[in-house]
This record gives structure tokens, C-alpha cells and sequence, in this order.
């Protein structure tokens, strides 16, 4: 029997690679997971109070308490209501579940789980519209290379971490990452499946949330300390835009793919500006010379649009960084900020459908809530998060996450079959080559 059949979930192992420098992947079916998932490595926590189910525990033979998930979260038309096994640790004080929630939405089996689900839950208001975000970051760790002056990496792709060394060189891989390529197929399709169960009286949109000028601001400290070239940064600048135009328009067709499919039709797509009304005057004071800071950038921003007269209200903008998170922020709450604009918004459900180390925006944008509410005593609209898991895993590293750990383009199995990226999309998601690479996917919609 080939054991890759009814494969659903690869585990790579980078430690484990052959004399051609490939790493060995081994293959999960879902049922693997349930009941056994100390065979999965360094499966993620989430507590339970971010979750909104019903629950009924169950103590097996080996005193383990385990969680049968009813309701995993409650939907307008009561259309999705799986049942799942979730292993439950900890004291009531400090619950911990494994979140592989095995659910059927649409044409497809998703691992899912949410954040949010309270909001709608608590609204008592029928739901008149929902409002799809999703995205991706760019890149990946091995498909972005920034070395210093002595040869040594650079870590450009995470805000957080100062810079200790002048970045001398920027490689870039021009195609597609691991990463890019999966979670484009996975968010697109669960997008379709969680849209085509929707009831038919509800509107919807789809807003693509690709990061773009956020990106900039990566580097503009680390020019102002002279730790980088203004030739070097607007090469940055540069391979920025082509690669958030290349993935926008990946999203585009991954999506259109999926919904003649599922018969949904050609979708409409609001692509979110990524801070582009301000692109060109960094642009302008870094080749004159004039120095800008946070303040600057957030007056012109809501010079241009007016959601970021409220966001500055609620957000101390002290740093560039500071704005970078509140844009992605903004679109979540753009409902919210809309209807204290006119008053007469529909009560839209906002979604997004992201990947799980993107969580912690949400948490921004839920505490942001009440504070939105407070400015005009307005109904807070509900905005969820749903996260369908990747169905790869990194062993034996605790961040797992394919953005943060890419492990190469070639693999092997245990039987010595040889695999690519492709390959692997190829055989976790069941979808044909054409797919994965674009082909036959109409550029009409676009």
C-alpha cells in the first residue's frame, strides 16, 4: 500500500538529509493526529478562553481528559458545526487544547481553529454582509538573504531584532518561496469553502491584505543610522513591489481557481493599498535628504484615508513600527471605523483568514474594540480570525512555521522517492500541477 494515498500532512525533518542534500519528509493521515499527536513534533498550543465551542470531556482508560469540541464556532445559517477530539492539558486555571480541529467546510477537510468567535456569538443582529481579509507575508528566510561587509547573515525579515551589523548585500530568490507557494493554495481555498457556505442572501467581499510599503519601514531606521546604502535601500524598495505584485496576483487566480470550482463564480477583489499613499514622499525625502519620523508618516496617512484619523486616536504612533502593525490592524476594523463615519453601515462580520503566527494582530484589533465603541457609542460589528493550520511541520523546531524555517525545494520519503516543493503541495492538498503553478487560470477576472 503506498503511504502516501490518503497523506493529508508531511513532517520534514532538516536533520535528516541524504548525499544529495535533500530532507527527508514523512507522511500523516488526519486520523494520526487524533488521539496520537505526540507523534506530530511540536504541535502549537492556543488557550481556550480565545475559543468560543461547546465542549464535553472525556476521560480515557489512561486518565488523559480529552475535549469533544461540539461546536467548534457558530455560523449565520448553523451550517458548520463540527465534531472533533482535542487532548485538553493543564489546571482550570490555565487551560491549554491542541488545536486540530478536523472540520468539513465546503468541498474540503480543513484544520482549523479561530479567535473571535465570541463576537458573533454575543451579536444578537442578524448578519447582513461578511467581509473576507486575507494575505501572506513576502519571502521567506531562505528566499531573502542580507549579508554584512565580513560575510555574515543579516536578519532583515523580523522588525523586532536591531540591527548589529550595516547590511552590505540584499540576494533575492526570484520565485515563489515554500511559504508563499502553500499558504497562497491553502488561505485561497479555505476562503472559497468558508464563502460558498455562506447562506445566499449574504454579500460578501474579499480583501487581499499583502503587505507592500510596510516593508519599507523595515530599513528606514537602519538608514538613518547609516547602516545601509540608499542605493541598497531602493533596491529593497524595488523587489519589494515586484514581489507584492507577484503575490497579489497569485492570490487573484488562486482564488478565482477555487471558486469556478465551486461554482461560485468570478469574485470581486479589494486589493488594500499596504500604506501606498505614502510610497512616494519616503521616496521623495529619502533622494532629498530630509529626514521624517512616525508622526509625519501617520498625518499623511490619514491625510489619505480617513480610517486613519480614528486608528491615530487609538494608537500612540511612537515608532515606525507602531504604524506597521496598526495597518494591518486597520483592516480588520475597517467595519467598525466605517460605521462611525456614517451610521449606517450593514452589520458586517469581518474574517480573516490568515495564518496562525498572524494572531497577534487580532489580539490588537479585539482590544481596539471597545475603544472604537467608546468614541461614538456605536454596536460593535463582530471580527473574527479563523486560521486553517498548515499541513506541514518542521521537526524539531519549536517555531515550525514555513515563513520562519523554510526548508529548501528538494525532499525524500522513507522508500527513497524524491520529491520538490511541488511534489509536496502536490500530494498534502490534491490538487494538480497547474494549479500550483498558475497554469490554466484565467487573467480575464484581473
Amino acid at each position: 500500500m503506498d503511504e502516501t494515498k490518503d497523506a493529508k500532512f508531511a513532517v520534514i525533518d532538516p536533520n535528516s538529509i541524504n548525499t544529495d542534500g535533500d530532507k527527508l519528509v514523512s507522511w500523516y493521515s488526519a486520523k494520526d493526529f487524533i488521539g496520537t499527536v505526540e507523534n506530530v513534533p511540536n504541535f502549537r498550543y492556543v488557550t481556550t478562553q480565545d475559543l468560543a465551542y461547546k465542549e464535553k470531556r472525556i476521560v480515557d482508560s489512561n486518565q488523559h481528559t480529552w475535549v469533544l469540541l461540539t461546536e467548534f464556532f457558530t455560523w449565520p445559517s448553523g451550517a458548520i458545526k463540527p465534531s472533533a477530539m482535542c487532548e485538553f492539558e493543564g489546571s482550570k486555571q490555565n487551560e491549554f487544547i491542541k488545536p486540530f480541529i478536523d472540520t468539513h467546510i465546503g468541498k474540503h477537510g480543513h484544520f482549523v481553529f479561530e479567535m473571535g468567535g465570541k463576537h458573533v456569538l454575543a451579536n444578537p443582529k442578524q448578519i447582513e454582509k461578511v467581509r473576507f481579509i486575507t494575505g501572506h507575508c513576502l519571502f521567506s528566510n531562505r528566499h531573502l538573504l542580507a549579508t554584512s561587509n565580513d560575510g555574515s547573515p543579516v536578519d532583515i525579515l523580523n522588525p523586532r531584532v536591531a540591527l548589529k551589523k550595516p547590511i552590505a548585500k540584499i540576494e533575492i530568490d526570484d520565485g515563489l518561496s515554500f511559504y508563499e507557494l502553500e499558504a497562497s493554495l491553502r488561505l485561497s481555498r479555505f476562503l472559497t469553502d468558508v464563502a460558498a457556505s455562506l447562506p445566499k442572501n449574504i454579500p460578501f467581499e474579499i480583501r487581499l491584505d499583502v503587505p507592500f510599503v510596510q516593508y519599507y519601514f523595515y530599513l528606514i531606521d537602519a538608514y538613518w543610522r547609516k547602516m545601509i546604502s540608499k542605493e541598497l535601500l531602493f533596491y529593497w524598495f524595488d523587489v519589494i513591489e515586484k514581489r507584492h505584485m507577484l503575490s497579489v496576483q497569485r492570490m487573484k487566480r488562486q482564488i478565482v481557481y477555487w471558486f469556478s470550482k465551486s461554482g461560485l463564480g468570478t469574485p470581486d477583489f479589494v486589493v488594500d493599498d499596504g500604506m501606498q499613499s505614502v510610497k512616494e514622499i519616503v521616496k521623495s525625502h529619502i533622494n532629498g535628504a530630509q529626514t521624517f519620523g512616525p508622526k509625519e508618516i501617520a498625518t499623511s496617512l490619514e491625510a489619505h484615508d480617513p480610517a486613519w484619523k480614528t486608528m491615530n486616536r487609538l494608537v500612540n504612533q511612537n515608532s515606525f513600527l507602531d504604524i506597521v502593525y496598526a495597518s494591518y490592524s486597520i483592516e480588520q476594523l475597517r467595519a467598525n471605523i466605517d460605521s462611525l463615519q456614517d451610521g449606517t453601515s450593514p452589520n458586517t462580520l469581518t474574517i480573516s483568514i490568515d495564518n496562525r503566527e498572524e494572531s497577534p494582530t487580532f489580539v490588537s484589533s479585539d482590544r481596539m474594540l471597545p475603544k472604537i465603541k467608546q468614541l461614538k457609542n456605536a454596536q460593535s460589528l463582530p471580527i473574527m480570525d479563523v486560521y486553517p493550520l498548515e499541513h506541514f511541520f518542521i521537526a524539531n523546531i519549536r517555531n515550525w512555521a514555513l515563513y520562519a524555517n523554510d526548508p529548501g525545494n528538494l525532499f525524500f520519503d522513507k522508500s527513497g522517492q524524491k520529491y520538490t516543493v511541488e511534489d509536496l503541495l502536490m500530494k498534502v492538498y490534491g490538487v494538480q500541477m497547474d494549479v500550483i503553478m498558475n497554469k490554466k487560470i484565467s487573467d480575464r477576472a484581473f
